[in-house]
């Protein structure tokens, strides 16, 4: 959909609102799909930065456990994003 979108082949609004009411209880499962490479990037940019300016934290041990906390946090936010709907505008 993101290839068709970018040649402006399609209307992503109507696709969404399509889905939202053909199958609802698929969409916290598709906006946590979307959500986590945007939180997982995020956080691991915020990770470097922090890198780059301490160096602190680079060992073998440290750097697998902030691995998995990374993942970790990673996938809670997503699933809070996903199951979190904002409010309708009236």
């Amino acid at each position: 959909m993101g290839l068709v979108a970018l040649a402006g082949g399609c209307d992503i609004p109507s696709y969404v609102e399509t889905m939202k009411t053909s199958v609802p209880v698929l969409m916290p499962l598709v906006k946590t799909l979307v959500a986590f490479p945007i939180v997982y990037h995020t956080a691991a940019g915020c990770r470097h930065l922090y890198w780059d300016k301490t160096a602190k934290g680079l060992d073998l041990a440290t750097l697998e456990m902030g691995t998995k906390a990374l993942i970790a946090g990673t996938v809670v936010v997503s699933l809070g994003l996903g199951f979190y709907t904002l409010p309708a505008l009236k």
